[in-house]
């Protein structure tokens, strides 16, 4: 097993840290890359099932609609991969912390294909229900969790660890993870009323905040030990 550099050995890791995995192969249907490439796949066929033979106004928000909740799959498994190896030890466990860069990379990925989406919605729609789809607040809430996994993304290698310094990037990565959280939350919670299915997301959000909180708690109280 390779040792981390000395620059990173002592950062906390976070969901596109690079030294999230190291399994014995780096590529393979088993390995960690590999399961970042399985699951490309698998949004890609998601997408063309989506949008069908002749892509229309529907079509089109279909997929919109299912890779955003093809990307909070991903961000919760990244979001919780840590706690649940500190609350549940064990092979699955150790298996899903190992692969905890790739959750996030293929959230990365699912909210690229969302983007692409939104991008393709404005030209085939009209301007009066691209104006009921979307909002100002919406844009500027969209827009900064966008830029944020963007620098997550850009940031999950070494180099950049070195480049900002291991506190910057840690602090980089805590709070980007925190707020794409909240937008997440946010984002949910204001559907509810027009549809209860919305409780189903708003509650695993909220669990997985409560067993981050719970491992910390649990950590702290083994390393006062």
């Amino acid at each position: 097993m390779p040792r981390p550099s000395p620059s990173t050995a002592a950062l906390p890791a976070g969901p596109l840290d690079p030294r999230a995995q190291r399994p014995g192969r780096r590529f393979g249907p088993g390995s960690a890359w590999g399961t970042w490439g399985l699951g490309t796949a698998a949004l890609l066929l998601l997408c063309a099932w989506t949008l069908g033979l002749s892509p229309d106004v529907d079509s089109v928000r279909l997929q919109i609609r299912a890779t955003a909740r093809s990307s909070l799959c991903f961000f919760l498994l990244a979001y919780v991969a840590s706690s649940w190896r500190i609350l549940h030890p064990g092979r699955f466990s150790d298996w899903l912390r190992q692969r905890r860069r790739q959750w996030g990379l293929l959230f990365a990925t699912s909210h690229a294909l969302h983007a692409a989406g939104l991008v393709v919605l404005h030209h085939m729609a009209s301007p009066a229900l691209w104006a009921q789809l979307t909002s100002l607040p919406s844009w500027i809430l969209g827009g900064s969790g966008y830029l944020v996994l963007t620098l997550m993304a850009l940031s999950s290698h070494d180099a950049a660890v070195r480049a900002l310094g291991p506190a910057r990037w840690s602090r980089l990565h805590r709070l980007g993870l925190h707020g794409l959280w909240t937008l997440f939350l946010l984002s949910c919670a204001k559907r509810v009323g027009g549809d209860p299915f919305y409780l189903l997301p708003v509650s695993l959000l909220l669990g997985a905040l409560a067993a981050r909180l719970w491992a910390h708690l649990l950590k702290r109280r083994g390393s006062s030990l």
